[in-house]
């Protein structure tokens, strides 16, 4: 796990997951639903639901980031 072609994604993912912590992305999700509320939503039940549509966005782009770079890794080869 530690040696050859094994470095550098996992050096990567590892870079990734703490620069997502250093930046406080995950705080941001847990409190969504009371930053949407504060920043205007009518009730507490739509902004769960714009909170619920940021968490699909941010699948939807995880998605599309990670066949991004299976194809530039394709190509690379």
């Amino acid at each position: 796990m530690f040696s050859g072609r094994n470095v550098k994604p996992l050096l990567i993912g590892s870079s990734l997951m703490l620069f997502q912590q250093i930046t406080g992305q995950p705080s941001v999700l847990y409190y969504a639903a009371r930053i949407f509320k504060d920043a205007g939503f009518a009730s507490d039940s739509d902004a769960t639901r714009v909170s619920v549509v940021l968490g699909f966005f941010k699948l939807v782009m995880t998605g599309q980031l990670q066949e991004l770079s299976h194809d530039r890794s394709a190509s690379l080869k």
